[in-house]
């Protein structure tokens, strides 16, 4: 289960990593939006201890990753897509 610290360590890590995915910020009932998380979840569906998707996250230069959101200390909604959790941030 991921919690606050982790999420925070995957938003300053700021690099991918095999595990670990950014995505720019979306909208979240776009079809592209779908395809893209989709793609994302299916490519690391195979790791063995599965992997992160960040969204809200931009690249100012390639390889560099910083957060483009604003975090706040309320609860963070958690959904379940088919085995797959999503934690808004």
């Amino acid at each position: 289960m991921v919690n606050g610290a982790d999420i925070e360590f995957y938003i300053q890590h700021g690099k991918e990593e095999r595990y670990l995915e950014y995505k720019g910020s979306m909208v979240w009932t776009s079809d592209d939006t779908k395809v893209k998380i989709a793609q994302a979840m299916m490519a690391m569906s195979n790791l063995r201890n599965g992997g992160v998707i960040v969204v809200g996250m931009k690249e100012p230069q390639r390889g560099v990753w910083e957060h483009d959101i604003r975090l706040s200390s309320q609860s963070r909604p958690r959904i379940d897509l088919s085995g797959q959790s999503v934690f808004p941030i």
